[in-house]
Order: structure tokens, then sequence, then C-alpha cells
């Protein structure tokens, strides 16, 4: 029995390891891959269940609640119209959520095969490169893009988008820990703070930009009081000539003329068959004004997990929307996805459990000695606020790149402050170190 706890413990990390780093290029064989651990991790929660009542309320609100999360989804789902995409559940993207439990308690509480301040930093380092490197390729070396220029990284540029923001982010917050005690690996994680910033610059995704913008400004006025006032307006005054600066750029700049003429010619539109309601902003409100009518018919469940466009196809033939809204199969909209599909307890449920996750990290920051700690917890309220706000111009946490990448990392802070900060698991948060 223990030989066999040991095998499934090095038979997770292995394949962790491996499919967070070929996310990137081999993102559908990395999906494999990935599955396989969660498998792993489902098989051997056994091990590890005892630990639950030792965890901080906290952590098992957010562990309750990511459960609850997926259980509204299958009723949903299974109680939604008959005609959506599939015949079950496994097609889900938001099944990845019930992985996160498993997978937080095999990291947390193994000892064999526990990851470190050095693997974490090597995790990350890999990933990021990974994913900026790729990027670039896609965007400016590959001839044969898969989506006419804008970085695909075998998944959709503005999950892509997401996920470098995120990196670049957390990448550059590693660099930070690691600057007074190994200038030369910091510089290399800077390295790659540049490199998956350009990467997301160059998918084109301007709910990634607004996201990773909100960002920074949040690490700016979190860190401000701490500084001197000669670097607080010193690092102030660098930000806004970096942002005016990118602002300048053609990409940036043709991607802001773009949704300037789209919002013009969507509001000057009189009918919902107009050409002008069909453009990227123009979409995006047909898709919200068909959601919010599915809404309206069905506010407690929605229309059900995976309906949406075959609802959206219905709104379109009724003339109550343009047909562009029926193109996808979601509404560019997490929030509003949430409303259509799952009523307003699956949007109350998807807020709830960001909120407590972003809370969770709040707690930890405000009360953490341990600079690595910190880190950690600034890094989880960096990417989750990036997730809340990437969510009102796409669904980071109903994509499958995106989502497995949110899931598996805040898996790996927590259970790295757990492991970190033993007092993590006495019941409170505020206990921390």
């Amino acid at each position: 029995m223990i030989y066999c706890k040991k095998y499934f413990d090095l038979s997770f990390w292995i394949l962790f390891y491996l499919g967070l780093i070929a996310l990137a290029p081999l993102t559908k064989p990395s999906f494999a891959i990935l599955g396989l651990s969660c498998l792993i991790a489902i098989i051997s929660y056994p091990y590890y269940a005892i630990h639950w009542r030792t965890l901080s309320p906290l952590l098992k609100v957010i562990l309750s609640l990511s459960l609850l999360n997926f259980l509204w989804m299958v009723i949903t789902f299974y109680a939604g119209d008959q005609t959506r995409m599939g015949n079950n559940l496994l097609w889900s993207r938001h099944i990845v959520w019930i992985f996160l439990i498993p997978v937080l308690f095999i990291i947390a509480f193994q000892v064999n095969y526990a990851i470190d301040k050095k693997r974490f930093s090597i995790l990350i380092i890999s990933i990021a490169l990974m994913f900026g490197i790729y990027g670039l390729w896609d965007s400016v070396v590959s001839p044969n893009l898969k989506y006419g220029g804008r970085a695909a990284g075998g998944m959709n540029p503005i999950e892509y988008g997401a996920i470098c923001a995120s990196l670049a982010i957390v990448a550059f917050l590693t660099g930070i820990y690691h600057w007074r005690d190994n200038r030369k690996i910091a510089s290399l994680f800077f390295f790659t703070t540049l490199l998956t910033s350009s990467a997301t610059l160059l998918t084109l995704s301007r709910g990634a930009w607004v996201a990773m913008l909100v960002a920074v400004l949040f690490l700016f006025f979190l860190n401000v009081k701490q500084w001197q006032s000669k670097y607080r307006y010193g690092i102030g005054i660098f930000i806004v000539m970096v942002i005016a600066l990118v602002s300048q750029t053609s990409v940036v700049e043709e991607r802001i003329d773009e949704a300037k003429s789209n919002l013009t010619h969507y509001l000057a539109s009189e009918s919902p068959d107009d050409a002008e309601r069909s453009t990227s902003i123009g979409a995006r409100f047909e898709m919200w004004r068909a959601s919010w009518n599915m809404f309206l018919e069905n506010p407690v469940l929605g229309v059900g997990v995976g309906s949406y466009e075959n609802n959206a196809k219905k709104l379109s033939e009724q003339g109550k929307v343009n047909r562009i809204a029926a193109e996808f199969y979601h509404p560019h909209n997490q929030y509003v996805s949430a409303l259509a599909t799952r009523g307003f307890v699956g949007l109350a449920l998807l807020c709830t459990l960001l909120g407590s996750v972003f809370y969770f990290y709040w707690m930890v920051y405000r009360n953490a000695a341990s600079s690595f700690v910190r880190m950690l917890a600034v890094s989880g309220l960096s990417i989750t606020l990036i997730y809340i706000t990437a969510g009102i111009f796409d669904v980071p946490v109903e994509g499958k790149p995106t989502l497995v990448f949110y899931v598996l990392l805040n898996a790996l802070f927590i259970a790295l402050i757990i492991r970190t900060v033993p007092a993590m698991v006495l019941k409170r948060v505020d206990a921390v170190g």
C-alpha cells in the first residue's frame, strides 16, 4: 500500500510538470497529461482526506464553493436545453473545477515529492519561457498562423493572452523575491516577464491588455505606501511612461481605433440585422443582449451549460438579436455567460468563489511575515484579479486552457502556503506567520 502511494505521488508530479510546461505548444496533449495527473489525484485523495479537518474555515469555504459551483453546473446541464453541444457533461470546460480539491490535497500533504521554493521557481520559469517564446514564434516568426497574426499557441489567442498576462505578473513577483539572494536568477525572471508581456501584447486581446494593466496598477497601489517618496513618484512616472509608450505602438493603436469605430457604428445602427452590429465590439453587445433574454426566460437555472449557441440562434430567428450572436458558443463575458446558462444562482456561486479566493489571498498577505508567503499571496491576488477583469471581455474561467492553468496554479500557491507556514492549517488564516 505504501509503495502504491509513492508510485502515485511520483507519477502525479511527473505528469503535473510535463502537462503545465507543454500547455503552450502542445495544448491538447497537455490536457490528456494533466487529466491523468488529476485522475491520480482523485485516486490518491483518500490518503489525504484526513487533512480536511485541519484546514482553516476560509479554505474549506473555497473548496466547498468549487464543489457547489460544479454541482450546479451539472444540474443546469441536465435541466437545460437538450439540444446543447454534446450529450453529457464530459465535454464541458467547467468540469475542471472539481479537480481543485484533490489536486490541492495531493500537493499540500504528500511528503516524498513535495514541491519546494526551488522547484516552484523552476516550474514558473519553465512555463513562462515556454509561453513567451512560443507566443512570439507564432506571432512573429511562423508564416502560417492559425489565427491570422494572433498568437495561437494551440489555443484561442484570447485565452493565450490571459495566461501570458498572469505569467508575466507571477514571473515579475518571483524575480523581486529572488533579487536579494540571487540577482542572476532574478534577472532571468525579469527577462521572462518582458517576454510574456510581449506575447500578451501580440495576442491582440484587448481583454488581456486591460486585465494586465489593472494588475499592474493594483501592485503599484498595494506597495506605494511602503516606498519612499522619491521611489514612489519615480515608479509611478515610469509606469505612466510605459503605458503611454505601449499605447502608441501600431498594434495597440489599431485595436483601440477599431474599438472606437465599432462602438460608433453600433450606436448608430437601428435594426438588429444591421451589418454594423456584427463587428468585434458589436458582436459582444449582441451576445450580451441575447444572454439577457435567456436569463429573463430562465432566471433560476438559465438555459443550461452548453446551450447558449442554440438559444442564441432561436433569438436571432425571432429577430431579437443579430445573427452574429449565434456564431459563438459563449457570449464573451463570464458573468453574462453564468447568468444566461446557469441563472442568478450560477452567477452568485461564480462571484462568491472568485471573491473568496481573492479574500483568502488578501488575508494571507495582510498577516504573513514570510516574504515567500507574501509573494505567493500577491501572485494569487494578481492572477485572480486578471481573471476577474478579463472575464468582462471573455470567459477565462470557462476556457479549458485558462481554467486548467488557473485551478492548478492556485492549488500550487495554496499548497505552498500551507507547507511553508504550518499555522495555515490551524483553522485560522490570521495565524499565518
